[in-house]
């Protein structure tokens, strides 16, 4: 099934939503799962979205974290907080 783009992050987006995932969260998330699967890294595209999304119901992902500065540098801590991705897009912009 060949769907559009925006469609694909538009749903991606809703989903994420009714997760409780912020709206600046799930517009991210759902870009870069959109992107990685536009662009061919299909490992971390919609491909992953569902193990993505059980771990963030098991709580493995925290939907609401962020990321830390201590010393001037990131703390990322990742596997208790959200994404990698997430952080560093944010920290790029």
């Amino acid at each position: 099934m060949l769907i559009s783009y925006e469609e694909l992050k538009t749903k991606l987006e809703n989903i994420l939503r009714r997760l409780e995932f912020s709206e600046q969260k799930a517009e991210l998330c759902s870009k870069i799962f959109a992107d990685n699967s536009r662009d061919g890294v299909h490992s971390h595209g919609v491909n992953r979205f569902p193990v993505f999304i059980e771990y963030a119901k098991q709580g493995i992902i925290n939907i609401h974290g962020e990321p830390k500065m201590i010393e001037g540098k990131v703390l990322l801590n990742i596997g208790r907080e959200i994404w990698g991705l997430v952080y560093i897009t944010q920290l790029w912009q």
